[in-house]
């Protein structure tokens, strides 16, 4: 799943902010921790699972106001950051 994300082109124009959260700076740290996540083979500090929190928590917060093209692929970041939370609460 991480590797399609990372593929998929950024669908949002660049600066654009939802509800005062930046699409890209969420987009960036969302990724950024799941990619520290499987680079330490599960492992993420507490700090950075509270991150990784937050950016869920403000992904599902923005997801409701997005266009189809945005919707989709925010609602891939959500389902990449609860599985790996997931994972991290086991």
């Amino acid at each position: 799943m991480f590797d399609r994300i990372y593929e998929e082109p950024f669908p949002s124009e660049e600066g654009k902010e939802v509800l005062g959260i930046d699409l890209v700076l969420l987009d960036s740290d969302t990724m950024g921790l799941v990619s520290q996540f499987i680079t330490n083979k599960g492992l993420l500090t507490v700090e950075r699972i509270i991150m990784l929190e937050h950016c869920s928590a403000d992904l599902k917060k923005i997801v409701t106001q997005l266009d189809k093209k945005e919707k989709l692929y925010f609602t891939s970041l959500i389902e990449l950051a609860t599985e790996t939370l997931y994972f991290l609460s086991r």
